[in-house]
């Protein structure tokens, strides 16, 4: 999401620049990154923002790109909100949703269910001894041991305090929804 303007070789030998970079002698190369690619062979077209089709792919080399850089945003708090119940996962997918799209989550959080916390911290023998998966009745013993609940919701904030506060005022409104329904 952070790059911007990318020269590429493409598999045939042709060379593509996007972005402002498809401009001739441009020295705004990673500015904008949107409607522009040069295409030594057919020129400059106009049209949409390609970059996406080389960030995962092996459709051409990328032999330069811009990275665009966060400036100090004025202070940073992360945060951890855990959810006790496994059948709530619905209800916090609903209130993420707007969230995230109102930019009130700034970054991209995660969700994660209580095994993935589990089987980073340790090996499956420490929670369960038996033969197979670790059944469901064990989940809420494995919260409780660390400290988490069943989903675990982790995030950060950016912004100087006022802005922190507020943001984080919404999220813990918006979230409190979970807990009332108990």
């Amino acid at each position: 999401m952070m790059h911007c303007g990318m020269e590429v070789v493409l598999p045939n030998g042709d060379l593509i620049r996007t972005g402002m970079g498809a401009l001739p002698d441009n020295n705004t190369w990673h500015l904008f990154p949107y409607g522009l690619i040069l295409d030594f062979v057919t020129n400059v077209g106009f049209g949409p923002f390609h970059d996406g089709i080389f960030t995962q792919s092996n459709y051409g080399i990328v032999t330069k790109m811009g990275i665009w850089l966060m400036p100090d945003p004025g202070g940073y708090q992360s945060y951890l909100i855990t959810f006790p119940r496994e059948e709530d996962l619905h209800q916090i997918i609903e209130i993420i949703r707007p969230l995230r799209i109102a930019m009130v989550l700034q970054n991209v959080p995660t969700l994660r269910h209580i095994l993935i916390d589990a089987a980073v911290a340790a090996p499956k023998s420490k929670y369960y001894s038996g033969e197979g998966p670790i059944p469901r009745s064990e989940l809420p013993k494995i919260a409780e041991k660390m400290g988490l609940g069943i989903w675990n919701f982790y995030g950060a904030l950016y912004g100087p305090e006022p802005v922190r506060k507020a943001l984080w005022g919404a999220i813990k409104g918006a979230f409190s929804q979970v807990f009332v329904m108990m």
